[in-house]
């Protein structure tokens, strides 16, 4: 079963797709060519009266004392969370498991939830908060991606370009 980021990549070898906008994978394609547009971090994302909420930070051991609904296995932002509790001797409890971001935001609204996802996805999103993952590593970043030395339609250039317009525009808003 592939994870959604390895269909992408998938889609790119076949020539399915031009460009596939996802974070960096942990595994590097030497065909694939990776540009970035914006860094960002790991966060619990919580509804506005969560007692999280008013925080900055947030340390795993404290997030381990809340009840999680985490975007399913293979969703990137899941991925990340793995990996930075990989190792650690951390108990979270889990209690849902969602592959659909709107639904996952609309749970964490109406309920004591936190979730982990990447702090750029509450840019836009009322009655939620994003508390930065106080964590070595905690970075993800989002790229680009197209196949290496692939030819690129002028309207994929400019598609490009606008990416990276807004996304000037995001490094403002975090």
């Amino acid at each position: 079963d592939l994870t959604h980021m390895s269909r992408l990549i998938d889609e790119l070898l076949k020539h399915n797709l031009d460009i596939a906008l996802a974070f960096r994978p942990s595994d590097t394609n030497p065909n694939i060519d990776s540009q970035v547009l914006f860094n960002s971090h790991l966060a619990a994302i919580v509804n506005e009266y969560h007692p999280l909420a008013d925080k900055k930070s947030v340390t795993l051991s404290e997030l381990s004392r809340y009840n999680l609904a985490l975007p399913s296995r293979g969703l990137q932002a899941r991925n990340a969370f793995e990996d930075i509790v990989e190792g650690k001797d951390y108990s979270f409890h889990i209690k849902v498991e969602i592959n659909n971001i709107h639904m996952l935001f609309r749970l964490i609204r109406n309920t004591q939830f936190a979730t982990v996802l990447s702090e750029s996805t509450v840019i836009n999103e009322q009655g939620v908060k994003a508390v930065k993952i106080d964590e070595p590593g905690n970075v993800m970043v989002g790229c680009i991606h197209t196949l290496k030395d692939a030819y690129l339609k002028d309207s994929a250039k400019e598609f490009i370009r606008m990416l990276r317009h807004s996304t000037a525009l995001l490094h403002n808003a975090v």
